[in-house]
């Protein structure tokens, strides 16, 4: 259970930072690699680690958002 909470919370915080990306540039970025945290998208990840295994034991990929 403490799983899928943490899982939900992590897809929350990802699509707040794709969201504030694509309000402030127009467009999302571009698709990378999963695993692979897109350029530009330091700044609005906060502290989720993009490249590391997500709490489900997968990776997180861009291709999935859109």
């Amino acid at each position: 259970m403490a799983q899928n909470a943490r899982f939900a919370s992590d897809l929350r915080t990802a699509v707040t930072a794709y969201e504030l990306y694509a309000a402030e540039r127009n467009a999302y970025p571009v698709e990378v690699e999963a695993g692979i945290l897109p350029a530009g998208m330091q700044v609005y990840r906060a502290r989720m680690d993009w490249t590391g295994v997500n709490s489900l034991g997968g990776r997180w990929d861009l291709g999935l958002w859109r």
